[in-house]
């Protein structure tokens, strides 16, 4: 089974969090381990990261998206890594279809998913 890591960085997204975390835990096929950077949120992030169980780093300002990314990947060794927004949720097989692959041509480096809002 391949290893994921969900990197995402976060202020003052509580109001999407857990959706987006319940679509990470759901993917089917792959492990997948979560990292939440919370850029120094004002709103319950912290707090339901805390009650979810969910590995984070809460920092004390907000240090930008792409420092908040980079702390994030840090923390992981896993293979490959995903960069996700707060207010993204994924379909069950996500994952699974973007490490195939990426794993099936040497030459990607990467690959993303295609976005479409809720209703399609």
């Amino acid at each position: 089974m391949s290893s994921v890591a969900a990197v995402i960085p976060s202020w003052n997204t509580a109001s999407y969090l857990e959706r987006c975390l319940t679509a990470l835990a759901d993917q089917a096929g792959v492990s997948v381990e979560t990292i939440v950077v919370d850029n120094g949120s004002g709103d319950a992030s912290v707090e339901l990261l805390n009650r979810m169980g969910v590995q984070h780093v809460a920092l004390h300002s907000n240090v930008g998206f792409a420092k908040a990314v980079n702390l994030g990947v840090a923390r992981t060794s896993a293979p490959y890594v995903l960069v996700l927004n707060a207010d993204c949720f994924l379909a069950r097989d996500c994952l699974t279809l973007l490490v195939t692959e990426l794993a099936s041509d040497e030459h990607l480096g990467g690959v993303q998913p295609c976005i479409l809002q809720e209703e399609g």
